[in-house]
């Protein structure tokens, strides 16, 4: 497996002073699994671009077996209709978890809100990312005149947004939780965000992480969704001490 390549330069870069940007807390010690798949999800980036890389990985790492990988959690797999191709068909994890949620959404209606409807229920509506307006300004509705304030923006760069509020609010404090087989918001990308939002060095302290052996939805993993609640009660008994947290 290569160790060379833009994307991965930065990266191994990145991490080298990581550390004396943000306070960290991991989950516990990265396994060798995981440090495969992201060393084959940066060396897929150099071959194509960073925005393909999550798809062409999901449906290379696993083609000698005729398997793919899924989107939103990379630990579900499924077969394709063809083995060939340069991204999968469908997520397996999102196929393996939407009939869970559409049933139990059903049984609550039906039962407990006597509410019954002839409508088709979507979990995700159709074309409705494709509808979506990206146009943004940051920080502000209106343009100030200020350096980058209420700009126009092709896409919606929240980050910015994040950091336009720290900045106004510096009592503000950030706690990113990361799934480490997330492939649809991939951890490292969201740590080179954070890491590259401009904030003066008092503000960085502002922000933490956390990671799960999870995916997007970290309460999948039953363990660590207790890790989790256990995690956001001290940190909000850290931030906010005069206020009595319920942990059940």
């Amino acid at each position: 497996m290569t160790k060379s390549g833009p994307m991965r330069a930065v990266l191994m870069q990145k991490r080298s002073h990581r550390d004396t940007i943000f306070r960290r807390r991991r989950w516990k010690q990265p396994q060798p699994s995981w440090r495969a798949t992201r060393d084959l999800v940066c060396n897929t980036s150099k071959k194509r671009t960073s925005e393909s890389a999550p798809a062409r990985f999901r449906k290379e790492l696993l083609r000698d077996q005729r398997a793919i990988l899924g989107r939103y959690d990379a630990r579900f797999e499924g077969t394709d209709i063809d083995a060939a191709g340069e991204t999968p068909g469908y997520d397996p994890s999102n196929t393996g978890i939407e009939g869970a949620f559409v049933t139990a959404l059903h049984d609550y209606l039906d039962r407990e809100l006597k509410y019954t409807s002839d409508e088709t229920y979507y979990p995700s509506g159709p074309g409705v990312n494709q509808m979506w307006d990206h146009t943004h300004r940051l920080g502000s509705v209106v343009p100030t005149g200020g350096q980058g304030q209420g700009a126009g923006m092709r896409d919606a760069y929240v980050a910015g947004d994040l950091a336009d509020a720290m900045r106004k609010n510096p009592r503000l404090r950030v706690f990113s939780l990361n799934g480490l087989f997330d492939l649809a918001t991939p951890f490292f990308i969201t740590e080179y965000d954070l890491a590259h939002i401009e904030l003066e060095p008092k503000l960085r302290s502002n922000i933490e992480f956390a990671y799960y052996p999870s995916g997007h939805m970290v309460y999948l993993n039953l363990d660590a969704l207790k890790q989790l609640k256990t995690d956001l009660a001290a940190f909000y008994t850290k931030v906010a001490p005069g206020v009595e947290s319920k942990t059940d």
